[in-house]
């Protein structure tokens, strides 16, 4: 069986890991930082994603070189009360000028103290099929 992501297909392995009923095709380690709604996180444009539609909790910004733009994701290994325990399922729809390589930013939609608290982290960063 093959599963598509935009610009991605990978063969789902035999026994592979499926989560919301989407099976993982790719895992990356990465270091995540976080933004808010606030304009000055979102500067020129204001909160908004890469396709200017407004931002909600789940997405992340991506190198789109890395991992493709519109793929669903489930992000785990962060420490932060602010966000589910245990991971979230989002999809990668935005980018930024200092989102680079295996870099994330989860969009928190809460306020500057909260997105600052959150700083610099590891995280796993797992790639859902179709």
């Amino acid at each position: 069986m093959t599963v598509g992501l935009v610009g991605l297909s990978k063969p789902a392995a035999a026994g592979a890991r499926w989560i919301d009923g989407r099976p993982v095709v790719e895992v990356i380690h990465c270091v995540a930082t976080a933004y808010g709604p606030s304009y000055q996180d979102n500067y020129p444009y204001g909160p908004v994603d890469y396709y200017g539609q407004p931002l909600k909790p789940g997405m992340i910004a991506v190198d789109p070189r890395v991992i493709p733009l519109r793929s669903h994701v489930f992000v785990t290994g962060y420490r932060d009360g602010a966000l589910p325990a245990g991971g979230f399922a989002g999809q990668a729809m935005d980018t930024g000028g200092a989102i680079r390589g295996r870099r994330i930013d989860i969009f928190m939609n809460d306020g500057p103290r909260t997105v600052s608290r959150f700083g610099i982290q590891p995280v796993t960063v797992e790639i859902l099929g179709w």
